[in-house]
């Protein structure tokens, strides 16, 4: 099955506080992925680029979750490992949206962001699903999405 149908939702540039808009930082929610533990969870990111970099051509400067998940290539404070970006075609925002994505389903055990959760990852993959799907439970439960 292919991961990259579930898509992403709402991609929108951050609003200001003075009702303007802040075309450097986008706000996303991203699907988990099917047949993943992630399934089911819809999940906010956000995708930070330079001011004066050109989002169709550019690679972002960072990428978080917010709230922070725990996972292997994403830090403690929701910031994602760049690298995990290494290898793709990168060319838009949705090209971003669809790594996380696929990210989210396969970590890239070279890339240690967070050694808890990879070690749990790498040496019992059952109680890393588990711990993921009680996690994204728990994530549906108290996340409010945009309508």
């Amino acid at each position: 099955m292919d991961r990259r149908s579930s898509g992403a939702l709402l991609p929108r540039p951050l609003k200001r506080r003075d009702g303007t808009f802040d075309k450097s930082t986008w706000e996303c929610f991203v699907y988990g992925p099917k047949d993943s533990p992630w399934e089911n969870g819809i999940f906010k990111v956000y995708v930070g680029y330079d001011s004066s970099a050109n989002q169709s051509t550019s690679l972002p400067k960072q990428i978080w979750f917010d709230p922070p998940l725990m996972h292997p290539n994403v830090y403690s404070n929701g910031i994602i490992n760049l690298s995990v970006l290494n290898g793709y075609d990168v060319v838009n925002l949705n090209d971003i949206l669809t790594c996380v994505q696929d990210m989210l389903a396969e970590p890239n055990l070279d890339i240690v962001a967070n050694a808890t959760m990879h070690h749990l990852y790498v040496k019992d993959r059952e109680a890393y699903n588990n711990y993921v799907r009680n996690l994204t439970l728990a994530y549906i439960e108290s996340t409010k999405l945009p309508r």
